[in-house]
């Protein structure tokens, strides 16, 4: 992804969108057992039982962790555009139990008011990129896509 973006951002568009909710780490098979065989390497070495000759392991770990750290790439590939808008979005969350006397007060957002009250939805709650990706953005936008299904439009776009 940060090569796409590098590439896009080298034809100077005005901005960039990025489709991809990136709300939670990579989380990287490699780079765990990179940083694992680092942490092993220098507590051996620490502990006398190895001894370091010729090659230089804490620059082939550096490389390795690099390599593999895909998210400090695409962090890097943002800020240098310096163009591009990431997507955030919502997701509808429904109490499991409200008691009768306050399911009557209940109330769905206004927006999601198609028919019925949905007397079980309490909240939209808000996804947003992870906070370096955030920062690193020239700006957020919404991108869920809710549909009206009535029997006259039955997945209309609204």
């Amino acid at each position: 992804m940060a090569e796409g973006i590098d590439r896009i951002a080298a034809a100077h568009p005005k901005a960039i969108g990025l489709g991809v909710l990136l709300s939670e780490p990579e989380q990287s098979m490699g780079l765990a057992e990179v940083r694992r065989l680092e942490s092993r390497y220098k507590e051996l070495v620490t502990g006398r039982k190895i001894v370091q000759r010729g090659a230089d392991f804490d620059a082939e770990f550096a490389s390795s962790t690099i390599a593999l750290d895909s998210d400090s790439r695409l962090l890097a590939s943002l800020s240098a555009a310096g163009n591009v808008v990431m997507r955030c979005s919502s997701r509808r969350t429904r109490r499991t139990a409200i008691s009768s006397r306050r399911r009557s007060r209940c109330r769905a957002p206004r927006s999601s008011r198609s028919g019925p009250v949905d007397a079980g939805l309490v909240q939209e709650k808000m996804i947003w990129p992870l906070a370096p990706f955030s920062a690193a953005a020239a700006g957020l936008g919404h991108s869920n896509l809710f549909t009206r299904a009535t029997a006259s439009s039955a997945g209309t776009s609204r």
